[in-house]
């Protein structure tokens, strides 16, 4: 069983340890593997970090009803 600290850590070592392996598949059917997810979510990261926001800045998000 992996193990981590926050969720960020345990897709970190499960992208280090089977980067090809399947994470999700949507409503769409479309996949994503533990390396694009990683990959997906440092561009967020990223982008968010470009805004200005930083550690301990609150982020939130919308989800459809």
């Amino acid at each position: 069983m992996i193990q981590g600290r926050t969720l960020w850590e345990l897709v970190e070592k499960r992208a280090q340890e089977s980067p090809d392996a399947l994470f999700l598949t949507d409503e769409g059917k479309r996949t994503m593997t533990f390396a694009e997810y990683r990959s997906a979510a440092e561009r967020a990261a990223a982008g968010l970090a470009a805004m200005g926001v930083g550690e301990d800045t609150p982020v939130t998000w919308q989800l459809p009803t």
